[in-house]
């Protein structure tokens, strides 16, 4: 489970670059007791990090599951910079994710999706694909 918030206490003995007042984001699974939706929860130091500066904190809890399946996707695949990737779904935050990470890795884009109207997405899916293909959605 992800989260982003502000930090409100550190405890005594955690060792952390984070400071009361700090935005962090965290991957809290399976250590939550509460969950991210609860107003306030406690988590080890070793999952929280610093959130992004600029990124809402809405953004920013996308970023420790997705982000990280994305980074483990990417590396898996071991393409090489020039290489040609197809991302299905690619309007999802983890289609999103993928793209942004294979261009920063210089990997040309292709991006599908299905029943997605382009104008429809906000730009950051579509402006970071090289290439996209609108393919309908089919009834089944």
């Amino acid at each position: 489970m992800d989260f982003a918030g502000i930090v409100e206490e550190i405890g005594e003995d955690a060792v952390t670059d984070l400071s009361i007042g700090d935005r962090a984001m965290a991957l809290i699974f399976p250590e939550a007791t509460r969950g991210a939706y609860a107003s306030h929860i406690v988590v080890s130091p070793r999952s929280v990090t610093r959130a992004p500066t600029g990124m809402s904190d809405l953004a920013a809890a996308t970023l420790p599951m997705t982000g990280l399946t994305a980074v483990a996707s990417l590396d898996l695949l071991g393409l090489a910079p020039g290489s040609v990737l197809g991302v299905t779904g690619a309007a999802g935050v983890y289609g999103g994710h993928v793209i942004h990470l294979a261009k920063h890795r210089g990997l040309s884009v292709i991006a599908d999706a299905p029943g997605v109207r382009p104008r429809r997405r906000g730009g950051t899916s579509s402006a970071a694909a090289a290439r996209r293909s609108d393919t309908p959605r089919h009834a089944g």
